[in-house]
């Protein structure tokens, strides 16, 4: 048994493990984002305020509301007509994958602290 703070070792590799399929399983998105990043960026910076939703838990550290979730989905329906790797996004439960769009999309050329 474990006191409030210290971790077993098998839940540490348990969760190395499931971070590391996840990473494997978004690796093709991932790579495709990349690829079209200026192409996205330049549709999203054309949006007002997505990208300011996009990155409030990157900025913040603070996690999205329900109501900037349903803006983030509006806005990627409207920008899934420009740009068409973007429809995995509007799937549903793709609001799993928004971090890592907020990642692809992050200007910034250092992490914040």
């Amino acid at each position: 048994m474990t006191t409030q703070g210290q971790v077993e070792p098998g839940e540490v590799q348990l969760k190395r493990a499931w971070r590391e399929r996840a990473q494997v399983l978004t690796a093709p998105l991932r790579r495709n984002l990349h690829k079209q990043r200026g192409m996205i960026l330049e549709q999203v910076v054309a949006i007002q305020g997505f990208m300011h939703i996009l990155m409030k838990p990157t900025n913040t550290g603070h996690t999205w509301t329900r109501e900037e979730l349903r803006e983030l989905r509006t806005h990627l329906r409207t920008l899934v007509g420009l740009v068409p790797i973007l429809v995995v996004f509007i799937l549903p439960g793709s609001f799993l994958l928004m971090p890592l769009l907020a990642e692809v999309l992050d200007r910034r050329k250092t992490p914040r602290e």
